[in-house]
């Protein structure tokens, strides 16, 4: 049994060496087509991607001052409510 199997890792070795070396090997075209850009390339598409920016920017400014003047709207009724009754402070 160790004979056979010493045998087999003998002659297994440089039969799978010899397969490694292919001297027919397939010839490999690497070259890169750049007649065609991407996409993130082309100035019309950064145009489009700062639009949406912008109108998100806008978005959030506007938002923000919507809260803002709720804000303002509630701060100044607990100011009124509170101006009405003067008196329960001093107790």
């Amino acid at each position: 049994m160790k004979k056979n199997a010493t045998f087999l890792l003998l002659t297994g070795c440089p039969l799978l060496l010899r397969g490694a070396e292919d001297p027919h090997s397939l010839p490999l075209d690497i070259n890169i087509d750049y007649s065609q850009d991407p996409i993130f390339q082309e100035v019309w598409f950064w145009g489009v991607v700062a639009l949406f920016f912008l109108l998100l920017l806008v978005l959030l400014i506007r938002g923000g001052r919507r809260v803002e003047e709720q804000r303002q709207e509630v701060f100044s009724s607990r100011v009124e409510q509170e101006s009405c009754h003067p008196g329960e402070q001093d107790q």
